[in-house]
């Protein structure tokens, strides 16, 4: 659901340079199909069927497909109105990680935006490590430093393909995180739906009902509803409007209850006790005061060097700015206004995506 919201976003806004290369579906909270469905359905409301859409992974890499995205985002991750428009896609290109080399390989630079989990990428990086080097930035929606939103302490994208999730932050390549401390700041309310549902572009009217049917969901057991995916989005084209640190992340793929928590390391005591175990901190420890020679520094910064920062996460951003841009750009009296605010050449983008909590 909050995914179709990005997507429209995206293809809505004028304010940033965009080609969109393509849309790399994945199952997560809905089944691949539906996922498929919905993405050519809205492309087809924005009047963007020269877009490529690719029909990716159908199941997560070791753990089974869970379903209690129907509980969020309907049996169909768009609240009936795929299952009501469906759409050709047994047409649809289902090499998703030959698609990524392709593309990798010639649109060197170019940011993927990962949306959903990242079993796609997994697989990419395993058929053509060379070629994925190539890429630019790749934005990730996934994680969480404190707290979880499917397990006390997992975010749902990690937690649905974790083994994934810790391949693609061992990468190499240059990541940039945007987790639930994050994407948690930015909501909308029922009031903002029904706005964008009397005066917004029309794919955001189409969406307005099960947009509604989302948040009414959250708001049962809250007093927020939280819209992850178009925060992504607006990073990957502006990561200004994100406070960055560098870190080092780590996911757990165990199958009890820590199974796809992301382990954050910001500070110099985290990653020390990230990368090194008790035993080997421990004869640091004595060494520092049985050895009047030993260098305490270069010890642990030959444990440092061991496992560099790995991704740039996002701990906190710009509500406020989000929220405007979000409400702006849908608003068809706004954003009729047409053309870009910045003039820098245009972001090439390739968006894995799926129904995201």
């Amino acid at each position: 659901m909050d995914d179709a919201a990005a997507l429209i976003w995206l293809l809505s806004q004028h304010r940033y340079p965009l080609e969109l290369l393509g849309v790399v579906t994945v199952a997560g909270n809905t089944t691949v199909e539906n996922a498929t469905n919905n993405v050519l359905l809205l492309l087809s409301l924005l009047e963007r069927n020269d877009i490529p859409v690719v029909m990716g992974a159908h199941k997560p890499s070791n753990v089974l497909l869970s379903s209690t995205g129907k509980l969020i985002h309907g049996p169909d991750g768009l609240w009936f109105l795929g299952a009501q428009n469906p759409q050709e896609v047994d047409a649809v290109d289902r090499k998703a990680a030959r698609f990524y080399c392709d593309m990798a390989r010639t649109e060197p630079g170019a940011v993927v935006l990962a949306l959903g989990p990242l079993t796609n990428l997994a697989q990419a990086l395993r058929r053509c490590p060379a070629d994925m080097a190539n890429l630019g930035r790749l934005v990730v929606l996934g994680g969480a430093k404190f707290g979880g939103n499917t397990t006390p302490v997992s975010e749902y994208n990690f937690w649905q393909d974790p083994a994934a999730a810790a391949e693609v932050l061992q990468s190499g390549l240059p990541i940039t995180l945007v987790p639930m401390d994050a994407f948690g700041q930015f909501s909308l309310s029922m009031a903002d739906v029904a706005s964008l549902q009397q005066d917004g572009v029309p794919a955001i009217q189409f969406l307005a009902p099960a947009l509604q049917a989302y948040l009414g969901v959250q708001l049962q057991s809250g007093s927020a509803a939280v819209v992850p995916d178009p925060v992504a989005a607006m990073v990957a084209l502006d990561p200004s409007l994100a406070t960055l640190h560098s870190a080092l992340v780590k996911v757990l793929d165990r199958p009890e209850v820590a199974r796809g928590q992301s382990l954050i390391a910001l500070s110099f005591a985290e990653r020390i006790t990230l990368i090194a175990d008790d035993r080997e901190l421990s004869q640091i420890a004595d060494q520092v005061f049985s050895d009047p020679g030993f260098d305490y520094l270069a010890a642990v910064g030959a444990i440092l060097q061991r496992e560099p920062d790995n991704a740039l996460v996002a701990m906190d951003v710009d509500a406020a700015a989000l929220y405007q841009m979000f409400m702006d750009d849908l608003s068809q009296s706004v954003s009729a206004s047409g053309a870009a605010e910045h003039e820098p050449s245009p972001i090439q983008l390739f968006l894995p995506s799926v129904q995201s909590r």
